[in-house]
């Protein structure tokens, strides 16, 4: 980041000035010091100091008159275009022109000055400066922003959970990639469609139920709903419902979260199934047999299967 000669710990300000008058030049720096700025000063007159000056020195300012024998505002201008260079230029001339003055401003001038009211110059100065400042902080601000759409693009992009926003009234905002290789169906064709479409029916009530709870105390709630294949099967998903709200704590839109649970619930119910086999429920097959891992006789979510062929050593306890 530029440093902000006004606000970093060493406020020195560094000025690069266009001028071949020394007087004008004492007449400047005289302003500058009655406004008690801390500055270093360097004046130029020609296209090759002016260069080696910009390389050498990374001014904050340059001050620059509109006309000098070899060197003007508008090469200065011109210049810093072709160096790419963000370096405010506040033009100080002697000409009460309003036509050139303009002419500078639409060639990237921050400023103009008259050398009759050079009084103005340290105000000036310090608006170009915080302006300057402000911008950079915006594009930095922009910038971070943009990296972090991308960063959140890779993940939608690529994740298998189906993530979408939705306004107030259900219509697709927003459906990531993962409807189309989860559902078969194309993110084009969602967009501003009900997502109540999507839902097998008998599950619409319990999802409308989650968000109307997250709604209500401002947190996620999460809801198991199977979603419609475009082929016309349904998939088992565990959805996280919650709302995006604005600064004055009004919702703008929800945001659901799928992930398919539809192979955790094949687990499941081949569980059951198993469990249904052991001693006393009836006879175990004879090439398998199963072992179940202790959370799911205690019901938790968390269940997992292992099948072991009859020469394998049982699980350990």
């Amino acid at each position: 980041m530029h440093r902000d000669p006004f606000f970093c710990m060493d406020p020195k300000l560094n000025i690069l000035l266009v001028e071949d008058v020394r007087a004008d030049a004492e007449l400047v720096e005289r302003e500058l010091k009655l406004a008690k700025l801390s500055f270093g000063i360097r004046r130029v007159e020609t296209r090759a100091i002016f260069l080696s000056e910009l390389a050498a020195s990374s001014p904050d300012i340059i001050l620059a008159d509109y006309s000098l024998p070899q060197f003007g505002a508008l090469e200065v201008l011109e210049l810093l275009q072709e160096q790419q260079s963000d370096v405010p230029v506040i033009l100080v001339t002697g000409s009460n022109s309003e036509e050139i003055a303009v002419h500078c401003m639409q060639e990237g001038a921050e400023d103009y000055i008259l050398k009759s009211s050079l009084k103005r110059l340290p105000a000036a100065l310090r608006k170009t400066l915080k302006k300057r400042q402000a911008d950079r902080e915006r594009r930095e601000a922009e910038s971070a922003l943009r990296r972090s759409e991308e960063k959140y693009r890779l993940i939608t992009d690529n994740t298998r959970d189906l993530i979408c926003l939705l306004d107030l009234e259900g219509h697709f905002l927003y459906a990531s990639p993962s409807f189309e290789r989860m559902l078969g169906q194309p993110v084009k064709d969602l967009i501003g469609t009900k997502c109540a479409a999507l839902i097998y029916p008998d599950d619409i009530r319990a999802l409308n139920e989650a968000l109307d709870e997250a709604l209500f105390f401002r947190e996620g709630r999460n809801v198991e709903v199977r979603f419609s294949h475009l082929n016309g099967g349904r998939l088992t998903f565990e959805s996280a419902a919650s709302y995006i709200f604005d600064e004055t704590g009004k919702p703008q839109r929800a945001l659901l979260v799928s992930r398919d649970t539809s192979d955790r619930k094949r687990a499941e119910k081949e569980i059951r199934k198993l469990a249904a086999c052991r001693p006393g429920n009836g006879p175990v097959p004879e090439k398998e047999s199963s072992a179940v891992h202790p959370a799911a006789e205690h019901g938790d979510r968390r269940q997992v299967v292992s099948l072991h062929r009859p020469e394998q050593t049982a699980p350990r306890h």
